[in-house]
């Protein structure tokens, strides 16, 4: 049955049934927007409190995954504010075995900080050798990359605590604007209305973010890929978001109808790309412990306000998730993050 649709079958005259739509996505755009930024950001705030607040509503125990980055920092944030109860959160982290890229400093000051009661974890080489087959049984299919393990063990984990909803960070990027292409699609847009001021301004912003130069990164986002060497299995290469989709033949042509190149980019994220596989193994990963994971980004009303406003509110002043970044620091929560990521948790591209 297709997304947001429904049907009526005839019980005493069975006939193939004819879906009718009742929302969709492409209907919001940037197109009517009238919101300051500063509104906008207000707004952004409040949609994902409220989101916040009725994913948390539950008769069993609820937690939250706090990573120490940006988008489960901020939801933790939301979810104690106004005097709430303090949800208990679980994190995963490698003091010792990779602490140069352990993000577990962050979450020990927001603990501190906010009196939360924290459990931690980490897994091994051992661990995932034990482990591989019951992963690979549980996702159905060979996983893109290593953090799927990881969060099999996390929710693993959350188990082992007696929690049963778990409020999870994932979307922040599909939604709000954080990979590295989401900049990119901003400058070549600007290129192409030969908006050649602003591109460079930021251009040169995102470098001092970087601390890299001007031409690397313009390198990077626009030259890097003619460089690169074949793939050994080009159809891996092609297969874009999800060949598995039977609607894939669609995927290439539906962007959807804003005029932004960036807010076609997230609708095509979120309508063919990285969501399916987000969602996908975060769904399998949780029920294999009876955890019912709940995504407050995925918010109706949240993503239906984000894909309404304009793509300097989600990328710009060299910052990408620009709204969602100013919510987070109001909550102390926007240092949490690295500057750079290179990719999602699941991006392949």
């Amino acid at each position: 049955m297709p997304p947001a649709t429904w049907c009526e079958i005839d019980l005493a005259a069975p006939a193939e049934p004819r879906f009718q739509s009742y929302w969709n996505l492409a209907d919001f755009t940037a197109e009517h927007s009238k919101f300051s930024y500063d509104e906008a950001v207000a707004r952004v705030e409040e949609r994902l409190a409220a989101a916040v607040a009725s994913h948390r509503q539950a008769d069993v125990k609820v937690g939250a995954l706090l990573s120490g980055g940006l988008d489960s920092s901020t939801l933790v944030g939301l979810a104690h504010r106004n005097g709430a109860a303090k949800l208990p959160t679980y994190s995963i982290g490698y003091r010792e075995a990779a602490p140069a890229f352990c993000e577990m400093p962050y979450v020990d000051v927001m603990t501190r900080q906010d009196g939360i009661e924290n459990h931690e974890t980490t897994f091994d080489a051992a661990w995932i050798a034990d482990n591989t087959d019951r992963i690979l049984w549980t996702l159905e299919e060979p996983p893109l990359a290593m953090p799927a393990f990881a969060q099999y063990r996390m929710f693993e984990f959350c188990a082992e605590h007696g929690a049963t909803v778990i409020l999870d960070g994932q979307g922040a990027d599909e939604i709000t604007g954080g990979y590295p292409y989401h900049q990119r699609a901003f400058l070549k847009e600007r290129l192409l209305k030969r908006q050649l001021f602003v591109a460079w301004s930021e251009l040169r912003t995102i470098a001092r973010r970087e601390r890299r130069s001007a031409a690397m990164v313009f390198f990077d986002f626009f030259l890097r890929h003619y460089t690169r060497r074949r793939p050994q299995f080009p159809w891996i290469a092609e297969a874009g978001p999800r060949t598995g989709d039977p609607d894939f033949a669609h995927a290439r042509a539906d962007y959807g109808r804003d005029g932004s190149l960036v807010n076609r980019q997230l609708y095509f994220d979120v309508r063919w790309g990285n969501v399916k596989i987000v969602l996908g193994y975060g769904d399998r990963n949780a029920m294999a412990h009876s955890i019912e994971a709940r995504v407050p980004y995925f918010d109706r009303a949240f993503v239906e306000l984000l894909f309404s406003l304009p793509d300097t509110f989600k990328i710009g002043h060299g910052d990408r998730k620009r709204a969602l970044r100013d919510v987070a620091r109001r909550y102390g929560a926007a240092g949490n993050h690295r500057a750079r990521r290179p990719h999602g948790l699941w991006h392949a591209g």
